[in-house]
């Protein structure tokens, strides 16, 4: 059975390497950076939307009957939108960490200053080396950025009625410590 991983915000593939072994054990695993991410080119903009647009589009150029999908994170809140869009083929589904809105965050993401290509510059120089040596294009990473903020800072990444329209199998994943409130995640799974 197919498998699409779909990773986190400001990551890579590179985040979920090590389920990958043994979920190839039992699926076809197909695990892809988003737009602007790891080795990934950057699209013209960027939104949750169209992350799944482009997964949709590949689930068709790779002419797949079927898939399951995992996604953590900025992964999970596109996954959703991936199987609202495409009842036809995602079949099972996990939602790891997502959220539908901004107050979905809890107060330690409320908490940590708007990213920003500066606070990016001062406060996760381990994250901008990563990146700098992984992207196909090194000079755009502050657009990326710039980009990144439209999908991290509107106040709905997901609507009720995408959320009730899920077919699929699902199952929402949420830690004790997330970033996002447990209420968010019942929220999620009483919509679908």
């Amino acid at each position: 059975t197919p498998l699409i991983l779909l990773h986190g915000g400001l990551s890579s593939i590179r985040g979920l390497r090590s389920i990958i072994p043994a979920l190839s054990k039992s699926f076809h695993v197909y695990a892809v950076d988003a737009p602007g991410n790891g080795r990934s080119e950057q699209a013209d903009s960027i939104s949750y939307p169209l992350m799944a647009d482009y997964y949709s589009k590949m689930i068709d150029l790779l002419q797949l009957d079927s898939v399951y999908v995992y996604g953590f994170s900025l992964g999970g809140t596109t996954a959703l939108h991936l199987a609202a869009n495409r009842q036809d083929k995602v079949k099972m589904l996990i939602a790891h960490s997502a959220s539908n809105h901004l107050d979905g965050y809890n107060e330690q993401f409320a908490g940590t200053p708007e990213m920003t290509p500066e606070v990016v510059e001062e406060y996760a120089q381990w994250w901008l080396e990563g990146h700098l040596k992984r992207t196909p294009e090194p000079d755009k990473w502050k657009k990326f950025i710039h980009d990144m903020q439209k999908v991290w800072y509107p106040r709905e990444f997901i609507s009720d009625a995408s959320l009730q329209s899920i077919k699929a199998s699902t199952l929402i994943v949420q830690g004790d410590k997330d970033l996002i409130w447990i209420n968010t995640a019942h929220h999620i799974h009483n919509q679908i």
